[in-house]
């Protein structure tokens, strides 16, 4: 159960949410906020946030109990990430394609063993939408969106 809500009103906002939650392990609320970052990204760039929000799922699959979910969600996740730089808007994408490999076989050889948690891997100047600041209006459905968070 979520237990926070949160209100942003920019993409840039979403993505800050995301990753703070990711980084407290919070990994279905920081999925929740990625997605509006997905939802409002450029087509070119739309594959890599997608893939970013899998790995999320793939740990709260784990997370869950689901190894074969881990494993569904990793085969959906890689080939998203595949053909995307090694470091891409701030976030460590060989890490995360590493992380998603390992998980993979983790448990399809020893189901529901633990899973240390995917890191973002953020350089120091976190995950960024656009390497020049601005705001992103959300836009979607045409209200400020509340995050999905229930």
């Amino acid at each position: 159960m979520l237990v926070e809500e949160v209100e942003y009103t920019s993409v840039e906002e979403a993505l800050a949410w995301g990753v703070t939650r990711w980084q407290q392990g919070r990994y279905f609320e920081a999925h929740e906020c990625l997605e509006d970052v997905w939802h409002a990204t450029e087509a070119g760039e739309s594959r890599f946030w997608q893939g970013v929000i899998q790995v999320a799922v793939t740990y709260v699959h784990h997370q869950r109990g689901n190894p074969d979910g881990v494993v569904s969600t990793v085969g959906k996740a890689l080939p998203k990430l595949a053909h995307v730089p090694d470091h891409h808007h701030g976030i460590d994408v060989a890490g995360l394609r590493r992380w998603l490999e390992a998980a993979s076989s983790t448990q399809r050889e020893h189901p529901g063993r633990d899973l240390e948690p995917p890191s973002l891997g953020l350089g120091q100047d976190g995950a960024w939408l656009h390497p020049t600041p601005t705001t992103t209006p959300l836009g979607r459905r045409g209200t400020t969106h509340r995050g999905n968070l229930r």
